[in-house]
């Protein structure tokens, strides 16, 4: 016994090897005043990590200009550079070619202070270069999303291999839309693990949830998602997709759709979200057994937040007897063991005969159960409905 928790824990201990701790942001004196406005930049995203009780916050220093962050680059190390949009004496992208030209692994992300200014030049950037455009939304878990998104990126395929995690694929091509999708989707991640190990746990838990967690990974356009797909498909927890999407080089209206099928082909019960500016689209997403958001709706962060909750098993999960009367609701991982233990039966034997098709996300979504079990829980369609998500 002692010796598999030994291994657990080396397991999980060899998980998220690359950490963000040293931000250099370069922009305007100005933006950099609009982004202090809420307090210092270390400060919020302190604040951030301490809501969601996580080590290690990385630490913000500025650079007024590109020269400046060049040579701040000969003297220090940096895990991450956020420059934005204001640069006075360089081009973004010829500051990031200078930057890669030095540390080709430094990740150089783009943060856009204001919206009207996006339009479609973004699309023009090298991703070689840049390795991510973000909007400011005035809300500074964005800064958070931003940290951790470089981190899974960079982080996903070791953690695949070595700790069994699954992984999330967002496909979209906006940097307003993803900024918020993102935003929510962290936020999400990180209150559900917290939760999980909120009621007395011990520091090893606290560890093992959160670098188990699902992994984020993201795409902006057909080819790269489908690389993506297929290369994590053993792995692949759920699908977040917008119907109009780049293929070949240009926009195509029904690429996203196509996106789906394919995945839905690879993994006839794989959770997908797709969304759209176009309302009609949703009679498609029916027909392939997809959830679906407008991105016009008042209610589209609204909406999200109930893919998560109900497809994706990012609540409490309950227990029912055939009559669905309800008899346990752990929230916790000792406490499904303890529910499970109380049924005197083998867990995966029993959930294989009776559970909804979507409950094996719960377990996969918490970092608690066997991939290989997890997995024979969600492809499982009973009509009898004696588990399941609230």
């Amino acid at each position: 016994m002692m010796d598999r928790q030994l291994a657990s824990v080396r397991r999980f201990n060899d998980l998220i090897l690359f950490r963000v701790r040293e931000v250099l942001l370069v922009s305007s004196p100005f933006d950099h005043f609009i982004l202090q406005e809420d307090g210092s930049l270390t400060q919020q995203v302190f604040m951030e990590y301490e809501e969601f009780s996580l080590s290690a916050a990385p630490r913000f220093t500025h650079a007024h200009n590109a020269a400046a962050a060049l040579e701040m680059l000969k003297k220090r190390r940096f895990d991450l550079i956020l420059v934005m949009t204001s640069l006075v004496d360089m081009d973004v992208e010829g500051f990031g070619r200078l930057v890669k030209q030095e540390e080709p692994e430094l990740p150089v992300v783009l943060l856009n202070l204001d919206q009207r200014e996006q339009g479609d030049w973004h699309r023009s950037l090298d991703p070689k270069i840049i390795d991510g455009v973000f909007v400011w939304t005035g809300d500074s878990k964005i800064l958070l999303a931003i940290v951790k998104y470089v981190e899974d990126r960079l982080n996903v395929e070791h953690d695949v291999e070595v700790g069994n995690v699954r992984v999330i694929l967002m496909l979209e091509d906006s940097p307003r839309y993803y900024s918020v999708f993102l935003r929510v989707l962290y936020s999400r991640l990180m209150t559900l693990a917290r939760s999980l190990y909120s009621e007395g746990q011990t520091d090893l838990y606290r560890l093992m949830y959160m670098r188990s967690r699902p992994k984020l990974v993201h795409a902006t356009s057909y080819e790269e998602g489908m690389e993506l797909l297929r290369r994590y498909r053993r792995n692949m927890f759920a699908l977040i997709s917008d119907v109009r999407i780049p293929r070949d080089g240009r926009i195509d209206e029904r690429a996203g759709l196509e996106f789906a099928r394919e995945a839905r082909a690879l993994d006839p019960h794989l959770p997908i979200l797709l969304q759209s500016a176009e309302a009609d689209q949703r009679d498609e997403a029916d027909n392939l057994g997809a959830a679906f958001v407008d991105k016009n709706s008042d209610t589209l962060l609204a909406d999200l937040n109930s893919f998560l909750t109900d497809r994706l098993g990012f609540a409490d999960f309950v227990f029912r007897t055939p009559m669905a009367r309800k008899w346990g609701a752990p929230a916790t991982w000792p406490n499904w063991n303890r529910s499970w233990k109380s049924s005197r039966r083998n867990p995966c034997s029993t959930m294989r005969v009776a559970i909804t098709s979507h409950s094996g996300s719960w377990p996969a979504a918490n970092s608690i159960w066997p991939k290989s079990c997890a997995r024979s829980l969600r492809r499982t369609s009973p009509t009898s409905k004696p588990f399941g998500p609230m």
